[in-house]
């Protein structure tokens, strides 16, 4: 009776995943508590995957390097090369020899999951784009993710571009880890260029209480992808879902993922200090290069147009 009792309720648990996994032969997830590091949940988190524009975790990180080791300031300007001005969709629309500040280009890679920016980024820090990308691949390695290889630094379609639920919350969690005075910027709803606000794809950041973001993705051979982070109370969780048909059906998946995954998360360590974010206050400034608005954000949401975000 007692096994009866625990397949049942070990039934419960896992039963949304796999209705939702049922939906796609795309899909896979992963829950992971941020504490501890403990796997709450998963579904085919080791089979690979495309992970678009999560990729972008990875040139953020890169990105967050060189800022630690004091190769990159706020203001250090990076140059739109033709190559990096032809990428498609999502992009900032950075014209050939037009230079951003670092600056705008990190919250551009998270906000607006900017591929013409990825590109640049990449091609500032490496000299190209094949070169940061094999950078990225190595970093990934030392992260421990072994599912993983990086062909360019925005996640657009690649055969051999692949990762997996697994390595990508493994390097969500080095993110937020290795580099807590940045986490802020995981979380920022809209930035400002030209003088014009950009929102971001993550609907879940103010709908979802406790989300504090991350990253969103899409491109057709992935379906719809994601990392949220959650915070309630002292627990934090990494939620990864990728293969969503759509963007609607893959943040319902993390809701559900995060109900049958929060009762089991550790609470935070006794007396943990959270980092303090004073290092990284410039560049978490939201504004143009050229002028810095203060205004609140607006309360209705533009529309957006689908794009490989």
């Amino acid at each position: 009776m007692f096994r009866l009792s625990a397949i049942v309720f070990a039934l419960a648990i896992f039963l949304p995943a796999f209705q939702q996994a049922g939906a796609t032969p795309k899909y896979a997830s992963i829950v992971v508590d941020a504490h501890s590091g403990r796997v709450l949940q998963y579904y085919r988190d080791e089979q690979v995957r495309f992970p678009a524009s999560l990729t972008k975790i990875m040139t953020v990180y890169v990105v967050l390097e060189e800022i630690r080791a004091g190769r990159m300031e706020p203001d250090t300007p990076i140059r739109v090369s033709a190559n990096a001005a032809k990428q498609p969709a999502s992009k900032l629309g950075l014209r050939v020899g037009e230079t951003i500040s670092a600056r705008l280009a990190l919250q551009a890679l998270i906000v607006k999951s900017a591929n013409d920016v990825a590109t640049a980024m990449g091609e500032h820090i490496s000299g190209s784009e094949t070169k940061f990308a094999k950078r990225m691949t190595r970093t990934a390695r030392k992260l421990g993710m072994f599912d993983t290889n990086f062909v360019n630094a925005s996640g657009l379609f690649h055969r051999r571009q692949k990762s997996s639920a697994r390595d990508i919350a493994r390097l969500a969690k080095a993110a937020i880890d290795d580099f807590p005075a940045f986490n802020a910027l995981w979380k920022q709803r809209y930035l400002v260029h030209k003088g014009r606000r950009i929102f971001g794809h993550n609907r879940l950041l103010g709908s979802l209480k406790g989300s504090i973001g991350m990253k969103t993705g899409y491109i057709r051979a992935s379906g719809y992808n994601i990392v949220n982070l959650v915070e309630r109370g002292d627990k934090h969780l990494i939620i990864v879902v990728m293969g969503g048909r759509s963007a609607k059906s893959r943040d319902a998946q993390v809701r559900r993922l995060l109900k049958t995954s929060l009762p089991r998360a550790a609470s935070a360590p006794v007396g943990m200090k959270r980092a303090k974010a004073e290092p990284a206050e410039n560049w978490l400034r939201i504004g143009s290069d050229r002028q810095i608005t203060r205004s609140k954000r607006p309360r209705n949401r533009p529309l957006q147009k689908l794009a490989q975000s």
